[in-house]
């Protein structure tokens, strides 16, 4: 690469390597990611008051407001895109979603291939040979099971071992079905 490398100046004439907490890093200045992490130092080495923000516009009213109505970031101090009053408007629209279509539990129309399952702790679950619409499918290659929503991942590998006796749960895939 040579000596072509340049470093972005720093608010108080602070070297790149003085402020910076990592020190194994400095190489990286010289293997292409120096743009990167000069920017990060810039931002990392400005001291508070010299970051001034007087408004800022939101994302989906397009509005210019000023700072105070937008919300921060609690861990990175990040200063959020939308105002608080739209931030309100979509959690109650989000709200007001979920409210009037409940996420479904059962599906709509009774499977009548379904056939139960006990597990050896007496929990009980529903299963079939055909597919299910939304459902869960286990499979081995050599056998298919199909579960109703709400069956996770390792419910499903647990009772197909039961089911099939197959000793253990390695070499079961479970995908949902669309």
């Amino acid at each position: 690469m040579g000596n072509s490398t340049k470093f972005v100046r720093l608010p108080n004439s602070i070297s790149p390597f003085q402020s910076f907490p990592f020190f194994p890093l400095r190489d990286f200045f010289y293997r292409g990611i120096a743009r990167t992490l000069a920017a990060y130092l810039n931002i990392f080495c400005m001291k508070k008051e010299q970051i001034k923000f007087e408004a800022k516009v939101c994302t989906k009213c397009n509005v210019e407001k000023p700072i105070s109505d937008f919300r921060i970031h609690g861990k990175s101090l990040f200063i959020l895109n939308q105002c608080r009053s739209c931030e309100q408007e979509i959690a109650l629209a989000r709200a007001h979603a979920k409210k009037n279509n409940p996420a479904p539990t059962e599906p709509a129309t009774p499977i009548s291939s379904t056939f139960t399952i006990t597990t050896k702790k007496g929990k009980e679950f529903q299963a079939s040979l055909e597919p299910i619409p939304v459902g869960r499918k286990a499979t081995n290659g050599e056998h298919t099971l199909y579960f109703l929503p709400g069956t996770t991942r390792d419910e499903a590998r647990a009772i197909f071992v039961i089911r099939y006796n197959c000793g253990s749960m390695t070499g079961i895939s479970t995908a949902v079905v669309e």
